[in-house]
């Protein structure tokens, strides 16, 4: 690509002119010494003027672009990079001496080659105009991160050779893109080049004088590097496919250009499909870690990613905060998907919460598990490859429940004050590497910080339950003191009517006092309406359960016949798991919970729907289920929503029934556990342990049923 026809005098008189000036800075840079200029940046900047001033009297003497002007381009234009990495200290000391002439020299030999090869492979030297203004812009980049990242008394000694640096590479951009816009070279403006660079010459002689105070590196972060890394192949694979390209048109005769534009299509197709890989990110980044940076993580953006992730982002998040916690740890080590488990103290277990990228159901832990208690002793991140390989290390293999997490591989826990109130289970990242000490030491300082705020989350929702309760109380306690009135009323009422009974006013009197206090308690059981009859919305009462059977099984077979008066359809499963040794809880405590489950079931399945009871025994428990196929619940309702006493889904709710009846499990011994799926159905289960002692269970000691709400 070479310009139109220019006056020659011009463009002899600008290059000459160039050249001179260049070569005065040469002259400046070799002669500055002592602490005035060190040597490392003198003789770069020498070099790079030096390899200017050739190329400026090549071309003035030439007229046009020749071979050798073309050769000396690209060193002047790799030599000035050069200059610009030592000022960012990305080249020093012995890698500036052995990479910097090595690098200048290497440009010139490959522009060289491609000249040669111009017979043989027509259209190659046209990519020549495309490579400059990579390097060009190339340069711009580097220029811009220099200044942005220095300090404003180290800025003061470059900026001036950096602006005239980045003016001769922002006029070369503007020519060569003009260039390859119109298929050629404007004349005029390839004559003013030369006199443009000759401006920047004044500007490198003034940083000259100027002297540095300081020799901080910079410091790229890893997002700038992986990008340029990124953008580096990308150009890279553009160029080599281009020059496939080349040599399909010109060996393929008929074919030719169109085996070249299937060929060239394909090649597009194959980098979008790498650049938006997943995988392919991650060992670019892990790739950029091993080579560029003495440590894998930039832990100030992994820092902000967390904290970002667990706020919810400044835009606000639409997952909850348990969602957001497994994202913010599998953010760190790329990890495909996970599972959080919270610890219920009153449960005795590590109930999940939530689920990201996992559809099988989470079975829950009790807090005496072998990887409970080595996860409070220890507080290590356990790593399910190493146990499997060395399960001596940690003194047990690993839990077969883990088998259910696909491609589960690493164990966080969740510590405070001593205590692990939770813990992530991350799967497989999409790459996989050998985990460090630092790996180990971020996921830590991440999930310290998780617990925290998962117990600052914890503490306003049992502060909120507390503060629904008492504002409940205290409206019931109102509602007693009129009741106390209304009482007071029909006591003096009758009172007198021992006396004046037989008065006729008085008479008249005490039908309007009666029909007044009927009319208020009437107003206050609406408004209080703690208590409901089982079968109030469908007719048909069942009689509250007072079973007088001992065991769990029997109490159970006994409910399911009150219920099947109601539901014939009603099965159940219990022989499988009768027998000696289960528990036998208080029957009517545990039939006001049954009885609330069966009821809810029974609503959601509807009139054609199914109900199934089921008794399962196993793993040291004993479980009474109760499903139905009815529109089921979604996640974070029951995570967020169906344990909160007052907060309800129902119009005619209270929102007291599930809060209650997991409370009347607690003081029994148990725990209330919940599986369900929107459109699918759910799985309430009640679970009482078999090998461990439960006074509540055992004594019946508790107060007498209270009827589910």
């Amino acid at each position: 690509m070479e310009p139109a026809a220019a006056g020659s005098d011009i463009l002899t008189w600008a290059y000459g002119l160039c050249a001179a000036a260049f070569l005065g800075v040469a002259a400046v840079a070799v002669m500055r010494r002592g602490d005035e200029l060190a040597a490392a940046r003198r003789w770069p900047v020498a070099g790079a003027a030096a390899i200017t001033a050739a190329w400026a009297a090549a071309v003035a003497m030439a007229g046009a672009p020749a071979p050798a002007s073309l050769v000396l381009e690209a060193m002047r234009m790799v030599a000035w990079l050069v200059v610009l990495a030592e000022i960012a200290r990305l080249l020093h000391g012995r890698r500036l001496l052995l990479l910097g002439p090595l690098l200048v020299a290497g440009s010139g030999a490959l522009v060289a080659l491609v000249a040669l090869l111009e017979d043989r492979l027509p259209g190659v030297a046209g990519l020549m105009p495309a490579v400059l203004v990579m390097l060009a812009v190339a340069g711009l980049a580097l220029v811009e991160s220099i200044l942005r990242q220095r300090e404003p008394e180290e800025r003061w000694a470059v900026k001036h050779l950096c602006l005239g640096v980045a003016l001769l590479f922002a006029f070369d951009v503007f020519l060569f893109a003009e260039g390859l816009l119109f298929n050629g070279l404007d004349a005029d403006m390839y004559a003013a080049r030369g006199m443009v660079d000759a401006l920047c010459a004044g500007a490198v002689v003034v940083s000259l004088f100027r002297r540095g105070t300081g020799t901080r590196r910079l410091q790229p972060s890893r997002e700038l590097l992986l990008k340029s890394t990124t953008l580096l192949a990308a150009g890279l694979y553009l160029m080599l496919m281009a020059l496939a390209g080349y040599w399909i048109r010109e060996v393929g005769g008929t074919w030719g250009s169109a085996t070249q534009a299937a060929f060239l299509a394909g090649s597009l197709l194959l980098l979008g499909v790498v650049f938006l890989s997943g995988a392919s990110r991650a060992r670019a980044r892990v790739w950029v870690a091993k080579n560029f940076f003495t440590h894998r993580y930039d832990y100030r953006a992994e820092w902000l990613r967390a904290t970002g992730t667990l706020a919810g982002g400044e835009e606000g998040h639409a997952e909850a905060l348990h969602d957001r916690v497994i994202r913010a740890v599998c953010d760190i080590v790329e990890g495909t998907a996970g599972a959080l488990w919270m610890l219920q103290e009153r449960d005795r277990a590590f109930i999940p919460s939530a689920a990201w990228n996992l559809s099988a159901p989470l079975p829950a832990l009790p807090d005496d598990a072998p990887l409970v208690r080595f996860m409070t002793a220890r507080r290590w991140v356990v790593d399910l490859d190493e146990m499997r390989r060395q399960p001596d290390l940690y003194g047990f293999a690993p839990p077969d429940w883990l088998g259910g997490v696909p491609g589960a591989w690493l164990v966080l826990p969740l510590p405070i004050r001593g205590t692990v109130i939770g813990f992530v289970v991350v799967a497989q990242p999409r790459v996989r590497r050998p985990l460090t000490w630092e790996d180990f030491d971020v996921l830590k300082t991440v999930g310290r910080h998780a617990a925290a705020t998962l117990a600052t989350e914890k503490a306003l929702n049992e502060l909120s339950d507390a503060r629904r309760l008492e504002a409940f109380s205290k409206r019931t306690a109102f509602l007693v003191h009129d009741v106390k009135n209304i009482v007071s009323q029909l006591d003096l009422m009758l009172k007198n009517a021992e006396r004046v009974g037989h008065d006729p006013e008085f008479q008249k009197d005490m039908l309007e006092t009666t029909a007044g206090a009927v009319g208020k308690l009437r107003t206050l059981l609406g408004e209080l309406r703690q208590t409901r009859e089982a079968s109030s919305a469908s007719g048909g009462a069942i009689a509250s359960a007072t079973a007088p059977a001992d065991d769990l099984a029997a109490q159970v077979a006994a409910a399911v016949a009150r219920w099947r008066r109601r539901k014939p359809d009603l099965t159940a499963d219990l022989a499988a798991a009768a027998g000696p040794g289960l528990p036998a809880p208080p029957a009517d405590t545990f039939a006001s919970v049954l009885d609330h489950l069966l009821q809810n079931s029974i609503e959601a399945a509807g009139a054609g729907g199914r109900v199934a009871v089921r008794l399962v025994r196993g793993g040291g428990t004993v479980a009474v289920e109760v499903a139905d196929d009815g529109i089921g619940m979604d996640p974070a309702y029951v995570r967020d929503r169906l344990f909160r006493p007052l907060d309800t889904s129902k119009a005619d709710g209270y929102g007291l029934g599930a809060f209650q009846s997991r409370e009347l499990v607690r003081e029994m011994g148990g725990r209330l556990e919940v599986t369900t799926q929107p459109n699918k159905g759910t799985i309430m289960r009640i679970v009482f342990p078999l090998d461990r002692p439960q006074a509540a269970v055992a004594g019946g000691t508790l107060a007498p049923a209270r009827e589910a709400v």
